[in-house]
């Protein structure tokens, strides 16, 4: 359920990043993704990387390789000039390299229990009387021609009284019965798939900066065709020089409908007024919306869109 907000905003907030500098960051300050101060003195526990679109850290080499980072994590000492794939750092693509593990040697495999054959003699049922005694595999046998069933009655040594033979221990010489014939698989409505209120967080891609901005989002859809989406949100500008994060805080209300692409896909249409600001620099844009999603079902509580977040639906 993701709606394509930001671009906007976005860029007006990149236009104003020079006036939000503060004057430690104007005078230089560190490079994008603005790494922690730097060490007064450089050890090895020195390594920071931007996990999660933040930088983290002091670590050693050691930690580095521990942490099983991907080889296009940025990562970044002092004295470093910018931040650098971890891949194209040589002295932390040993600390990260992958040691082979051999598993431990395949416990013996248990022989198998020997079971004992069945000498019991078994008697059936036919024509109203009762047949010479009989081996497993002969009634196996009778099974398998058709001359008997699992309503043929059947007695051995031990029973009370004669029982039907799918109700004995014979029982597991019957073929399986056929399966049922299921009913044709009920295509689900659009709107009883989307109608409820959903949660989720989404990664909103933006033009200009390293990592997209997360954004907290609570969507819920009516059954008279109206929507309401709000989302929260703070986005990081330290790769413009902006120290303090700035908060975002999105409202949209509209009309949408939806109609279903196959048993497990729907596609809704919404349209509607997008209102998008950041309080704290006294900054507004409103303007229209006209989006389609395409969710997939994973099932009646969730649902992921076609970027990959999902949402679940909220209880209430």
């Amino acid at each position: 359920m993701t709606v394509r907000i930001l671009p906007t905003l976005a860029a007006t907030l990149l236009l104003m990043a020079p006036a939000l500098m503060t004057p430690a960051t104007a005078q230089g300050g560190p490079p994008p993704l603005a790494p922690p101060p730097p060490a007064e003195t450089q050890t090895d526990a020195s390594w920071f990387a931007a996990i999660d679109g933040a930088p983290q850290g002091p670590f050693t080499r050691e930690q580095v390789r521990d942490r099983g980072l991907a080889p296009d994590t940025l990562v970044w000492r002092e004295g470093m000039q910018d931040w650098t794939p971890l891949a194209q750092v040589p002295e932390l693509n040993a600390a990260s390299a992958e040691v082979a593990v051999a598993p431990p040697p395949l416990p013996p495999r248990p022989e198998a229990a020997q079971t004992p054959p069945d000498t019991t003699e078994y008697f059936v049922e036919e024509n109203g009387a009762s047949s010479p005694p009989l081996t497993r595999d002969e009634i196996a046998q009778r099974i398998a021609a058709g001359s008997i069933d699992g309503s043929t009655l059947v007695w051995h040594e031990g029973m009370a009284e004669w029982a039907a033979l799918d109700s004995s221990q014979l029982a597991s010489l019957l073929p399986a019965a056929p399966p049922r014939d299921r009913a044709d698989p009920v295509t689900p409505d659009a709107m009883d798939v989307i109608v409820g209120s959903w949660r989720g967080r989404v990664l909103q891609p933006v033009d200009g900066l390293p990592m997209p901005v997360e954004i907290d989002v609570t969507a819920v859809y009516g059954r008279d065709g109206k929507f309401s989406y709000t989302g929260n949100g703070m986005m990081d500008l330290r790769s413009q020089g902006v120290e303090q994060p700035v908060r975002l805080e999105i409202a949209i209300e509209g009309d949408w409908r939806a109609q279903m692409q196959a048993p497990n896909k729907v596609r809704a249409n919404l349209s509607g007024t997008i209102r998008m600001s950041a309080p704290q620099l006294d900054l507004v844009e409103t303007e229209p919306l006209e989006e389609v999603l395409d969710l997939e079902i994973i099932d009646r509580n969730t649902v992921r869109d076609d970027e990959g977040n999902v949402f679940s639906r909220a209880p209430g």
